[in-house]
């Protein structure tokens, strides 16, 4: 399905005009509900709204991106407006009474963060950041070991498939059969796995590789790729088959010169 990508304005819910303290408190409250509810249905991910959340809090950055979008036509600035010299003097009058009391109501109302001066205003920033990188490293994400994540459990075959992770990035490895996912590990970079007890049959095996592993859904908050090996692996039977023997196979998620096996990039 196509659709049009959202702004960091419509990632957040806020409008264009949005103080720094209106978008630091949007953030923190959708942050929040993406890691009491992993499993819930959002309009974004979280990597969108921690992007969103680091260009909008940052008035630099907020400025560069609002001509970005001024540019493609979807911040529309407001039209010009087209005064006599007579309606410019009866404005600049009303303008004058109406921004001496504005000025103090807005002193007297204003949330703690409108009254930061542009070093306090950095500091924050500087501390927000901090805190969703913490947020990121502590709450969300984690690094585990190799091993299994899920299997039937009855796996008696005499198949095996070793894998080694070669790469920098971790690896999530499922092995599929039919249109079933029957095996999924997770091989950690620089090492090895090893499926075993593996059943006749044929078997595709895709793998994802990244970093920052969500470890809830098993998937990377910062996918490298995604692929799988072209040609299925075959597995005729057990030992006690006659004239057949075990099917033990060794591949490299990375790259090896003389390699045999073909892979293809899924997205």
């Amino acid at each position: 399905m196509n659709s049009e990508p959202k702004n960091h304005y419509q990632i957040l819910g806020v409008s264009h005009t949005a103080s720094p303290g209106q978008i630091r408190r949007v953030f923190v409250a959708k942050a929040e509900q993406f890691r009491s509810e992993p499993e819930g249905e959002y309009d974004c991910t979280l990597a969108e709204l921690n992007n969103a959340f680091i260009v909008l809090s940052d008035a630099e950055q907020r400025k560069a991106y609002d001509l970005t979008l001024q540019g493609s036509d979807k911040v529309q600035a407001p039209p010009e407006l087209k005064l006599n010299l007579v309606h410019l003097l009866l404005l600049v009058g009303v303008l004058g009474l109406f921004l001496g009391g504005t000025f103090l109501y807005n002193r007297l109302t204003a949330s703690p963060e409108d009254l930061l001066t542009s070093e306090e205003r950095a500091a924050l920033n500087k501390k927000l950041a901090e805190e969703r990188e913490k947020f990121i490293s502590e709450k969300t994400y984690t690094r585990t070991e190799s091993g299994i994540v899920s299997s039937p459990g009855d796996w008696n075959g005499d198949g095996s498939i070793k894998i080694n992770n070669g790469n920098s990035y971790d690896a999530i490895v499922t092995l599929t059969r039919g249109t079933k996912d029957v095996y999924t590990c997770f091989v950690t970079r620089n090492s090895t796995f090893t499926i075993s007890g593996i059943p006749k049959g044929f078997y595709y095996l895709t793998f994802s590789l990244g970093t920052q592993l969500y470890k809830d859904k098993m998937e990377f908050f910062d996918r490298h790729e995604s692929t799988g090996f072209m040609e299925p692996f075959k597995f005729p039977g057990e030992k006690n088959d006659v004239a057949i023997a075990n099917t033990n196979y060794y591949v490299t998620l990375h790259k090896i010169a003389h390699g045999n096996a073909k892979t293809h990039t899924q997205y």
